[in-house]
C-alpha cells in the first residue's frame, strides 16, 4: 500500500515553499540583482554594457556517463558519442556526470580565427582563457544575501573544448567534480547539490549568452544538478514495492535516475528466505525518460533482471539499488527496499467464451495462498467484480459477476488474482495485494470483441496497473556493450536535426532526440522556470522526509 506522508511532513513541505516563495520574490525584487558581479554573481561592478545578443544565440545541455570528458576533445568525437547513445541531451545533469555544452554563438567566429592554437578548439581555449571573456555557470534562486555557486569553464581542468566555427557553433565539456568554483575550492561538494544553473558568456564586457538576471524564466541552457541517486519504480515513501515479485528466474526490475544513458545501475537481492545473497543485476541506463512525479524532473530509464529462484514464497526481500561510482558510505545513493515474493505457480486462463451476460468466465485459476479473483476496467483500472474467498489450490469454471455499468459498456476488462492480505475473507483492493510477477499482477485480459472461429481467447499473463505510473518517452533504444565500464552503449537513434541549431557537417543529423517535453526546445535546453524552481524546492523536502524514513527502518 502507499504510506501517506505524516502531518509533519506535509508541515515540513509547505513551510519550505512559503520560505522558497519569500526568496524568490525578495530576489526579483532587488534592484540592481541581474547582474553578474566578479566571482560571486552578485549585484555590482561587471553588470553587462549590451543586454541583447546577437540573434541565434542559444545553449544546449547534454550528458555523458562518469569520466567522459577525455573522450570529447572534438566535435567528431561528440558527434560520435550521440550517434552512439551515450551522448544526450537532458535538462538534468547527475552530481559527477560529464555534462556538454553546445553553444552557438554568432560572431564569434572572428575572435577565435586570431586567437592562438593549432585547431579551432585549440583557439576557442584560448579565447576562453583570454581576460575578456568569462564562460561561467551561475547557480539560480539564491537568497537575496547568499552568493550564487559560480563554475567557470576556462578549458582548463576537468573540461575539454570544440569548435566548429563554420557554423558558429562551439562546444565545452565539463566534469563539475573537478572544475574549481569561483571561490578556488573544489567543484561539487557533499552539501551542493540540487540546484539549477544557467550558463553566462560575457565578451568585452558585454552579455551574449543569457543577459539580464539569471532567475528570469526562459533562461537558454539552464539544467538542475541533482544527487547521484537511483529508484526503482513502483516503491512508495518508505521503500515497499508493489505488487512485488514471484520466486523465478528473470524478474523484471525498473527504475529511474538522473544518471546520463551509458552509465551503469546495481540491484543487489541484499535479504531474502531460501537462498543465500547477495544476488545481484546490472542495469544499463537507456535514453527512455520518464516523469516520476509531478515535482520532479524527467529522469532516465534502466531495467534489468532478478534470478529470485528459491527465494520462499510468502517472504520479503531486501534490494540496494547504487549508481555507477557512488560512494560507499553515502546514503543518498543507495537506496534500499522491501518486495513481497510469490509463488511462481500463480496463474489465471480464460474460458473460451470468457464473457457474456454480465458473467466474466475463467476455466483455471490457481492461488498457491488463496485468495480472489478479481475484474477491472483496463482504461484506469476500476475495479467492476470480484469472487468469494478460495482456498489454496486450482479452482475450475470460475464466474465472476460485473457490474451493470461494466456489462453495458465495451471497455475491455482484465481478470487477476489476489491475496487475502488481511485475512477477513473479503476483497477490498486497497488492502488485498496481487499475486505478483515481475512487479506485475498475474493476469489476464478479456477482449469485449467477438472472438473469431478458432481464435482462443486471450489467456496469457498481462500486467495490470502498478502503483507507480509515469509517462515515458522513448527517445531510441539503447544496447547493453559487452564491458559495460569502458564501452558507451550502442543505440539505434532515431534522426532528426535539433530546431535552432545549425548541425555540423558531415553529420547534418542530430540523433540526441527530442527530449518529448512540452515547450522544451534546443535553445532551451532544461525546460524549467520559475514555478518549477519552487517545486524543485517541494521536492528537495519530499526526498529528504523520504530519505530519511528509509535510513530509519
Amino acid at each position: 500500500m502507499t504510506a501517506t506522508p505524516s502531518r509533519g511532513a506535509v508541515a515540513t513541505v509547505v513551510t519550505v515553499a512559503l520560505v522558497a516563495a519569500a526568496l524568490a520574490a525578495g530576489s526579483a525584487a532587488a534592484p540592481g540583482g541581474d547582474g553578474p558581479a566578479g566571482e560571486t554573481d552578485r549585484p555590482g561592478a561587471d553588470r553587462a554594457v549590451a543586454e541583447h545578443p546577437p540573434n541565434g544565440t542559444n545553449a544546449t545541455v547534454m550528458v555523458a556517463p562518469r569520466g567522459s570528458v577525455d573522450r570529447l576533445t572534438s566535435v567528431a568525437a561528440i558527434d560520435r558519442g550521440r550517434e552512439a547513445g551515450w551522448v544526450t541531451r537532458s535538462p538534468v545533469v547527475a552530481d559527477g556526470d560529464t555534462v556538454v555544452f553546445r553553444l552557438r554563438l554568432p560572431g564569434m567566429a572572428d575572435r577565435v580565427a586570431n586567437a592562438t592554437g593549432d585547431t579551432a578548439g585549440a583557439r576557442f581555449q584560448s579565447v576562453l582563457a583570454g581576460e575578456h571573456v568569462s564562460l561561467r555557470l551561475v547557480q539560480r534562486h539564491v537568497s537575496p544575501h547568499g552568493d550564487r555557486r559560480v563554475f567557470y569553464l576556462n578549458g582548463s581542468r576537468g573540461q575539454a573544448v570544440a569548435a566548429d566555427t563554420a557554423n558558429d557553433t562551439y562546444y565545452v565539456a565539463a566534469d563539475l567534480a573537478v572544475v574549481p568554483r569561483a571561490t578556488g575550492g573544489p567543484g561539487i561538494d557533499d552539501h551542493f547539490s540540487e540546484a539549477e544553473f544557467v550558463p553566462r558568456l560575457l565578451v568585452d564586457g558585454d552579455h551574449r549568452l543569457n543577459p539580464g538576471s539569471v532567475d528570469e524564466p526562459n533562461r537558454t541552457g539552464r539544467f538542475v544538478l541533482l544527487d547521484r541517486a537511483a529508484s526503482l519504480s513502483g516503491a512508495d515513501l518508505d521503500g515497499d514495492l508493489a505488487p512485488g515479485f514471484a520466486a523465478a528466474p528473470n524478474q523484471t526490475v525498473t527504475g529511474y535516475t538522473p544518471l546520463a544513458p551509458g552509465s551503469t545501475v546495481t540491484v543487489t537481492v541484499t535479504d531474502a528466505t531460501g537462498i543465500d545473497p547477495p544476488r545481484t543485476a546490472t542495469a544499463r541506463v537507456t535514453r527512455e525518460t520518464v516523469d516520476p512525479g509531478e515535482f520532479q524532473p524527467p529522469k532516465f530509464v534502466f531495467e534489468t533482471a532478478l534470478n529470485l529462484s528459491g527465494v520462499e514464497p510468502g517472504t520479503e526481500i531486501g534490494l540496494h539499488v547504487r549508481p555507477e561510482r557512488a560512494s560507499a558510505d553515502s546514503d543518498y545513493e543507495r537506496s534500499e527496499y522491501r518486495a513481497p515474493v510469490d509463488s511462481p505457480a500463480a496463474a489465471v486462463d480464460l474460458a473460451t467464451d470468457p464473457f457474456a451476460d454480465g458473467v466474466v468466465r475463467v476455466a483455471n485459476a490457481t492461488l498457491p495462498a488463496g485468495g480472489f479473483v478479481a475484474v477491472e476496467r483496463v482504461d484506469g483500472g476500476t475495479v467492476v467484480g470480484s469472487s468469494d474467498y478460495f482456498d489454496p489450490g486450482t479452482h475450475e469454471g470460475v464466474q465472476v459477476n460485473v457490474s451493470d455499468a461494466a456489462a453495458a459498456g465495451d471497455a475491455d476488462l482484465r481478470v487477476y488474482l489476489a491475496h487475502d492480505s488481511d485475512g477477513d475473507g473479503s476483497y477490498f483492493r486497497s488492502v488485498d495485494r496481487p499475486y505478483a510477477d515481475s512487479m506485475r499482477a498475474v493476469a489476464a485480459t478479456v477482449p469485449r470483441t467477438s472472438p473469431t472461429t478458432d481464435s482462443p481467447p486471450t489467456g496469457t499473463a498481462t500486467a495490470t496497473p502498478t502503483p507507480f505510473q509515469p509517462s515515458v518517452t522513448t527517445e531510441s533504444p539503447t544496447a547493453t556493450p559487452s564491458d559495460p565500464s569502458t564501452v558507451p552503449p550502442s543505440s539505434t537513434a532515431t534522426v532528426h536535426v535539433d530546431t535552432g541549431v545549425t548541425p555540423t557537417p558531415p553529420s547534418t543529423t542530430d540523433t540526441s532526440g527530442t527530449d518529448g517535453r512540452t515547450g522544451v526546445t534546443a535553445e532551451d535546453g532544461s525546460g524549467f522556470g520559475s514555478v518549477a524552481a519552487l517545486a524543485a524546492t517541494m521536492l528537495v523536502a519530499l526526498l529528504g522526509i523520504a530519505r530519511a524514513r528509509r535510513r530509519g527502518r
